[in-house]
Parts: C-alpha cells; sequence; structure tokens
C-alpha cells in the first residue's frame, strides 16, 4: 500500500508531467497544498486539502482522476483517494 515515501514519488511524477505539457503553475497551484494523512491499508489512501473549494476544484478539473491514474499506475492496482477538507474557519457566523 502507499506510504509517505510512495506519495511524494507519484507528487514527483504528477509534476514531471504537468511540466512536459506547459502546465506546471497548475501543478503548483493546485497540488502544493494536498498532504498525504495516510491509508486504511488496503484501497483508500487520505489525503488532505485546504478548504471544501479546493476539494471542489481538484474534482471539477479532472486532477483527482489524475492522481488516482498515477496512483494505479504505481500500485498496479485501483486506489480509491477520500479527499478531507482541512483548516479552521477565519470567522463565524453569529
Amino acid at each position: 500500500m502507499v506510504q509517505n515515501e510512495d506519495w511524494e514519488t507519484i507528487m514527483n511524477q504528477i509534476k514531471e508531467q504537468f511540466d512536459r505539457e506547459g502546465k506546471i503553475e497548475a501543478f503548483t497551484l493546485f497540488f502544493s497544498g494536498i498532504k498525504y494523512i495516510g491509508t486504511d491499508g488496503s484501497s483508500t489512501v487520505y489525503l488532505e486539502v485546504p478548504s471544501a473549494f479546493f476539494k471542489e476544484q481538484l474534482k471539477r478539473k479532472g486532477y483527482l482522476n489524475v492522481i488516482q491514474q498515477e496512483l494505479k499506475k504505481y500500485t498496479n492496482t485501483d486506489i480509491f483517494v477520500e479527499l478531507k477538507s482541512g483548516g479552521v474557519p477565519r470567522f463565524s457566523v453569529v
């Protein structure tokens, strides 16, 4: 299963792909805020993203699929990715 060191390798492979395609700015914007949390030990990888908005943008732009495809290439198995929204709200409505 995927460990933290594996995640770093996978992110480097995605970065190289984006660099070859001339999309390094998109990589920096959308992938640099993703943090590896861990796995369930079998088929799910848990990642933390900065916000719910960020999470939706990753899905909408197809970048979640990029992550899943790279995980599949790396592990030779289908991996489900669960994105967790992180961060603490900066204000609250009373």
